[in-house]
This record gives structure tokens, C-alpha cells and sequence, in this order.
């Protein structure tokens, strides 16, 4: 749901969540920095409809992202858009298991030190992205894995 450029009225909001309880759906909503997008206007949806879970596609404003993540079982984070700086200190952060990879991330041109995070991460940049992704992406849908169950094919 992209409540700005689609102008999501809060009435219309609690709708989709009502309609994601009944049919056991998450929602994954666009974050961002106007008063349309900003993590803390979910915050009463999140609270109240705990059994939807909630994705903040770019996790923005970064630290009420946090703080909702952190709060809230049901609610989770994308990297979409985030920096690799952000992306390291959020999975060096108390919310990493609510992490997920989101599609649009890495953008070369938009961040310089991408690339940089690349070339560190090497050929463990597959172990990394399939890891973290599939870990994330189970514990998300409340299945529980052991790291040792996972196979990369590298």
C-alpha cells in the first residue's frame, strides 16, 4: 500500500486490515518521510490488528521504524532503498531476525558504498542475501528453521 501517491485515507487503511485479519494476509506498507509515510502513522494499525503482519517497505524514518520493529511482534522491516551502512547497524541490531531483503536493494548509483559492501562481502554475498533472505522470510510465515538446515548453492 503506498498511502501517498495513492492519498490512503486512515477509514480506507483500517479496511485492508480488516480485510487482511479476515483473510490472513500481511500488508506491507511504503514508508518514507512526509506526514503520508511516515512509520508512525501505522503505528495504531499495527497495535490494534496484531494479527496481520506488517511489513515497512524502506523502514523510514529509520528510527521509528526501529521502534515500531521492536515493539510490535507483528511487525517487520525491508531493506528496500535502505543504505548498506543502515542495512549493517540494523542487522547488528536487537530487530535483525525482522529484517527482510527487500527487491530494490542494492542500488549502484544510488549509493556509493554498495558497491564497497559488495566487494567486502565477496562470494559471501550469496550466503548473505540467501540466508538472510530465506531465514527471514520463514520466521516471518512463524516457521521456525535451524542455519545449519539451510543449503546454498554457491
Amino acid at each position: 500500500m503506498h498511502t501517498l501517491s495513492q492519498n490512503w485515507k486512515d477509514s480506507e487503511i483500517e479496511k485492508v486490515f480488516m480485510y487482511a485479519v479476515k483473510y490472513k494476509l500481511p500488508i506491507i506498507v511504503h514508508t518514507g518521510f512526509s506526514k503520508m509515510t511516515t512509520c508512525r502513522r501505522f503505528e495504531k494499525f499495527i497495535k490494534n490488528f496484531k494479527s496481520v503482519p506488517v511489513i515497512l517497505a524502506h523502514g523510514q524514518p529509520e528510527v521509528q521504524a526501529e521502534k515500531l520493529v521492536s515493539t510490535y511482534t507483528n511487525c517487520y522491516l525491508d531493506t528496500a532503498f535502505l543504505s548498506s551502512l543502515q542495512i549493517s547497524r540494523l542487522l547488528e541490531s536487537e530487530v535483525k531476525a525482522k529484517v527482510l531483503l527487500g527487491s530494490d536493494y542494492p542500488i549502484q548509483y544510488t549509493y556509493p558504498d554498495t558497491k564497497k559492501l559488495l566487494v567486502e562481502l565477496g562470494e559471501n554475498w550469496n550466503v548473505f542475501e540467501k540466508t538472510m533472505t530465506l531465514l527471514n522470510f520463514l520466521e516471518f510465515f512463524a516457521h521456525k528453521v535451524k542455519i545449519n538446515d539451510i543449503q546454498t548453492n554457491q
